[in-house]
């Protein structure tokens, strides 16, 4: 069985090191000042910040008023498929010049069945 070809550790050492994101600098110099115990002005100078940033920072974080560096998306559908389509067909309605008046009187964008009050959700 053949083992595929080791990662590049310098490749990820670097991206802990020389992160990509604000919220990942962020972090990484929070975790250096906190963790590693590293001078406080080291860490501002090792992740690109004020002395005075940093401080500021580290205050904000103390407090909690840093926003969480480990969210998590929420799973779930991200379009309503129904309105979508009543949608569609509105839009098709007003550049054939119809008014709105005229779109919620005629019941044609409404063909797709959207369920109750959805002439006013759309």
């Amino acid at each position: 069985m053949a083992t595929s070809a080791p990662y590049s550790l310098t490749r990820c050492r670097k991206l802990f090191l020389e992160p990509a994101t604000p919220r990942h600098r962020q972090y990484e110099a929070l975790r250096a000042f906190f963790v590693e115990g590293l001078p406080s002005a080291e860490a501002a100078r090792r992740f690109g910040y004020s002395s005075g940033a940093f401080r500021v920072l580290c205050h904000a974080f103390r407090r909690g008023q840093v926003p969480d560096f480990f969210t998590t998306d929420h799973p779930g559908p991200k379009k309503q498929p129904k309105k979508s389509r009543a949608r569609e067909q509105i839009v098709a309605l007003r550049k054939r010049n119809y008014s709105a008046y005229e779109i919620s009187r005629s019941g044609d964008a409404w063909d797709c069945d959207n369920g109750f009050g959805s002439r006013r959700q759309v």
